[in-house]
């Protein structure tokens, strides 16, 4: 069969306490001892694979993004005619899904419930370039999808190995879908539809462009995702390279403000991980000393986003340089950022950050501490006395299937000892064998433990 140009994410629905062993391509990132959104039933694990037309250049016309720590992911698709105009028809969608993804970023660091109709609005209204697109953005709150729709863009949710929710095509005429954009004829917000739909555990859901759903029928998606999740229990399909599972957990000092003065970022699809330390001494100036360390963060982010969108093997010194000057405001902050590519980790840190692999119970690597002198670590910011990526130290080493890499601020290094850790890291192994389960529970052992 002849394939339309698809971007599609798939979901599984899944116990926060239970994780299935087929189930190990997820991702998960939460900022606190339950996420975001407060998932306290089901969670959401997520994947995605995109096939775009490359008569329509090589980035196709879709889009689409993950953020398993808001539980929510979004596809968009750009309307081809705009081709006829001498416009990149894929440039509106990406721009639109960049722009959701920072009002997620936004919403998280209020400490909100994701609210889909708010980041379908303001990724609206923030897109500015020629164009127009589908979009559904879809989010979940313990058992409940809530869901926003434009146009031919949609999803299903199968239970069981049969559809049981099917979204609508909203259009205002066949072959003509509702579309978003700044011009004349495009739509605005206004004519989503909004859907909620309860879910349950093992739940899954397919999200994807029309390139799916003018394309593959009904009963073919129902034997093609029993039958994938059949293949998945083995393993075998994952067992040829090493891939990432991660988790996070973080316990602030209150007395620098509810935020505290670290930042981290998970990012699956890059197999990439960060985390930054804003310096305190700001503080004595009046200045936030997390907001430098949130802000670096939140670029380097960005800076993977773009890299991916371009086809490319995550850099983290390329991040590591875009993020530093794209950050503006006051402040400084030490900061690692670490990518995993095959078997071989690729990682950059500026000061006391740093990360250790353990493999079998003992550490095989540990990084080292960056610092001028003692208790003066090298950091990265805008000011005179402060530092910029020609300091970074990069690293790269061999890593085997069944390592666990801890990154963190000087926050553990400072206070746990190394056999500490070994020991932290071998009992957590025992009691959990599932590895997603694993990442985020022995982030918060360890963080509580210091």
């Amino acid at each position: 069969m002849a394939k339309d140009e698809m971007d599609m994410d798939a979901i599984d629905v899944i116990d926060e306490m239970d994780i299935d062993e087929d189930i190990n391509f997820h991702d998960e990132c939460t900022n606190g001892p339950s996420s975001i959104n407060g998932n306290f039933n089901t969670r959401m694990a997520a994947g995605l694979f995109y096939i775009p037309k490359y008569i329509k250049a090589p980035l196709g016309e879709d889009a689409h993004f993950i953020c398993i720590e808001g539980e929510t992911i979004g596809v968009a698709d750009g309307i081809g005619g705009w081709e006829k105009k001498g416009i990149d028809s894929g440039e509106y969608s990406r721009q639109l899904i960049r722009n959701a993804e920072l009002s997620i970023q936004n919403q998280k660091d209020q400490g909100n419930i994701i609210q889909p109709m708010e980041v379908l609005k303001e990724a609206y209204f923030n897109t500015k370039c020629q164009g127009s697109s589908t979009a559904c953005i879809l989010t979940l709150t313990r058992d409940i999808v809530h869901a926003f729709n434009v146009g031919d863009s949609g999803f299903v949710v199968i239970r069981d190995g049969g559809i049981v929710y099917k979204s609508e095509i909203p259009q205002k005429r066949f072959n003509c879908p509702f579309q978003l954009g700044n011009d004349d004829k495009s739509d605005d917000p206004s004519v989503v539809q909004e859907i909620i739909v309860p879910v349950k555990i093992g739940d899954v859901i397919v999200m994807a462009s029309d390139g799916l759903w003018d394309n593959v029928h009904d009963y073919e998606l129902e034997k093609l995702v029993p039958d994938g999740l059949l293949d998945l229990h083995g393993m075998g399909t994952f067992s040829k390279i090493t891939r990432m599972a991660a988790g996070s957990f973080y316990i602030p000092k209150y007395s620098k403000g509810p935020l505290g003065e670290d930042a981290h970022f998970i990012c699956i699809e890059g197999e990439t991980i960060g985390v930054a330390d804003g310096v305190g001494g700001w503080t004595k100036k009046g200045i936030d000393s997390g907001e430098y360390s949130r802000q670096l963060v939140r670029n380097a982010e960005l800076s993977i986003h773009n890299q991916k969108d371009q086809g490319n093997i995550i850099q983290p010194m390329e991040v590591l340089k875009e993020a530093y000057l794209n950050t503006k405001c006051q402040g400084s902050s030490t900061t690692c950022i670490l990518t995993l590519t095959c078997d071989i980790v690729h990682a950059v840190n500026v000061g006391d950050s740093g990360f250790v692999v353990v493999r079998e119970g003992g550490i095989a690597y540990k990084s080292e501490i960056q610092q001028k002198r003692f208790n003066c670590p090298f950091q990265l910011g805008n000011d005179d006395k402060s530092d910029d990526p020609s300091v970074a130290q990069e690293i790269m080493i061999l890593v085997k299937t069944g390592d666990v890499i801890v990154m963190a601020s000087d926050g553990l290094w400072d206070n746990v000892h190394d056999y500490e850790l070994e020991k932290l890291e071998r009992d957590r192994l025992v009691d959990l064998r599932e590895m997603e389960t694993f990442s985020k529970m022995l982030a918060r052992k360890i963080a509580e433990y210091t």
